[in-house]
């Protein structure tokens, strides 16, 4: 119970902050609610070792990452003195895409919304008291970046690269 109401909170703080700070709805929106369990399970095949059904009792699931993805690039939050807003900066610098490109931001409680990088950014910066967990994944699902607040810290994960 406690979770249903965090994972409502969250996805309400997301919402408000996207009003309060006028994103471009073209820009930054929740994923489509018709096609939104499309991505999750692609999210989950692709990306992890273990089940969907089991991840939900995981409390690290991105220590299930399948092994042909290769971390490439990591950074913690402490590197940054704590300030997430110039960490999220630096998360957004490992992102191998545009700035006009469409990204994948899934929570970890399974909210999918798609955006361009720097509104992804901006809504981040503002939600960060209500965040654990989240992936940033290309619409292609060629990479991720993996957010995990236990070890503050954010990998850039391709295919086949290593760090």
């Amino acid at each position: 119970m406690r979770m249903a109401q965090q994972t409502h909170t969250l996805r309400d703080e997301i919402e408000r902050t996207v009003k309060r700070l006028q994103i471009d709805r073209t820009r930054f929106y929740e994923y489509s609610k018709q096609r939104y369990e499309n991505i999750l399970s692609r999210f989950y095949q692709e990306l992890f070792e273990l089940p969907r059904r089991q991840m939900e009792y995981e409390f690290y699931p991105w220590t299930n990452i399948r092994k042909k993805w290769q971390r490439a690039e990591s950074i913690g939050l402490l590197q940054h003195d704590g300030d997430w807003a110039s960490y999220l900066e630096r998360v957004r610098c490992l992102l191998p895409a545009a700035d006009d490109a469409k990204l994948y931001l899934i929570t970890a409680e399974d909210f999918v919304y798609e955006g361009c990088p720097p509104e992804i950014m901006r809504v981040l910066a503002e939600t960060d008291l209500w965040l654990r967990d989240f992936y940033l994944v290309s619409t292609k699902f060629e990479w991720f970046v993996v957010y995990c607040d236990d070890g503050d810290c954010a990998s850039l994960y391709r295919k086949g690269e290593t760090l």
